[in-house]
């Protein structure tokens, strides 16, 4: 007998306009389901702590009649006890979505998920993981909502090839370079590139704008990463959610090629794929000269993308999973210390930002955790804070301009 999911609390953290995709999700989530209720989970953990914020979210479940609560949270986020998270699963069915888990599912992502009913993930392969642990897992990948991803149709083509990104990533820039030696018009955008920073109106334009759209599958240098990853982490290419983006303004996609995107769209007749600079080459040259190809796969990935991984489709098909699955299988919540020790180290970012705002008591209460579970590794500890500290100072720009001029004089008397 199909269950019934009509009161819904999703548990996100919009990303202050850097990207729309957590409040995407939340879209959609909000209009499949008949009654929903949204709590901000970084804001509330800082104004009520602990104790409270895990007791507020109790009581919304009871008096709410709570059917399921989604995560749509950050990758790597260590906010949550899980030891709360286990108490809740017990209340209520919990669906969790796990961004970046190809980084992330040794040290933080399948400890969380062992309380989950339902895992969503971005990457096809991913989902063997969690299965292989007997964790209910759908693979969606990305979603985005289509009010705002559009097609342009009355837009002329006047960019060959473009690509939106960080071009310090990875080879990325190696790539762009060599298409610019060997004489192909590439316009670029954002970190490191030619035009800069784009705006998501921009972006969606030049979705629309470009003959051919490039995407790419390196996964960003470990070193940029608070929880320890292990080198050969580097060897992944990840199944971007770029390509959904461009196929949702109806735009044509070469991408670099990762382990099970052909399971995101049809290989040759969606959308194309190369795994060589040289290959890249042949294949942009060969498709700015077939006009008609290019716009019949952009029609049919276009056509996938809106019935999938547009989100209102993509959490209607979650939805009617979620209400199909299996009893939850019974098993002891292991943790040991690999978790233990990232979740501990994390509590440094909240003693950092209840500190700066003088919520004194609750920086102690974050110290009693620590206390507690005792694992810590020092390292993680230094940069949970020393991200907890910028932060803080990002949400009073006065404080933060001073600093910013006082290390500029300080980095001066060191240079002379």
């Amino acid at each position: 007998m199909e269950k019934n999911f009509s009161n819904i609390l999703t548990i996100s953290s919009y990303n202050d306009g850097i990207n729309r995709v957590f409040e995407d999700y939340c879209n959609g989530i909000k209009a499949n389901c008949e009654n929903y209720y949204y709590i901000d989970y970084i804001e509330l953990y800082l104004s009520n702590g602990k104790r409270a914020f895990e007791a507020y979210i109790e009581n919304i479940v009871v008096e709410k009649k709570i059917d399921a609560v989604f995560f749509i949270w950050w990758s790597c986020d260590l906010t949550f006890d899980i030891k709360f998270l286990e108490r809740l699963s017990k209340k209520t069915a919990l669906v969790m979505n796990f961004f970046d888990t190809e980084y992330y599912f040794e040290a933080v992502d399948r400890y969380y998920a062992q309380v989950a009913d339902l895992v969503i993930l971005p990457d096809s392969l991913a989902r063997y993981r969690y299965e292989h642990l007997n964790i209910n897992a759908h693979t969606s990948f990305a979603l985005f909502d289509g009010d705002y991803y559009k097609k342009q149709p009355e837009i002329v083509k006047d960019i060959d090839v473009s690509f939106i990104g960080n071009l310090k990533n990875a080879d990325r820039a190696d790539y762009v370079k060599y298409l610019k030696d060997n004489g192909i018009n590439i316009q670029t955008y954002g970190t490191g590139s030619d035009n800069g920073f784009a705006s998501f109106e921009q972006m969606v334009s030049i979705f629309n704008r470009s003959k051919i759209n490039l995407n790419f599958t390196t996964l960003a240098t470990s070193d940029n990463y608070i929880v320890p990853l292990p080198t050969i982490n580097q060897r992944i290419k990840q199944s971007k959610g770029r390509p959904l983006e461009i196929a949702l303004c109806g735009g044509f996609i070469l991408s670099q090629y990762a382990a099970g995107i052909e399971q995101m769209f049809d290989i040759g007749e969606e959308f194309d794929v190369f795994y060589s600079k040289e290959e890249m080459l042949e294949k942009i040259r060969y498709y700015l000269d077939k006009e008609k190809r290019r716009e019949e796969m952009a029609g049919k990935s276009y056509d996938k993308a809106l019935d999938r991984y547009e989100v209102k489709a993509g959490f209607r098909i979650i939805f009617n999973k979620l209400k199909k699955l299996p009893q939850k299988q019974a098993f002891p919540l292991y943790v040991d210390a690999i978790f233990l020790r990232s979740y501990n180290s994390s509590r440094f970012f909240y003693i950092a930002r209840h500190f700066l705002s003088g919520r004194f008591s609750l920086a102690l209460e974050e110290l009693g955790v620590v206390c507690k579970y005792r694992k810590i590794s020092l390292s993680m500890a230094y940069f949970f804070a020393i991200k907890g500290i910028v932060f803080a100072l990002l949400k009073k720009p006065e404080l933060y301009d001073k600093l910013k001029k006082v290390k500029s004089l300080i980095g001066m008397k060191v240079k002379y």
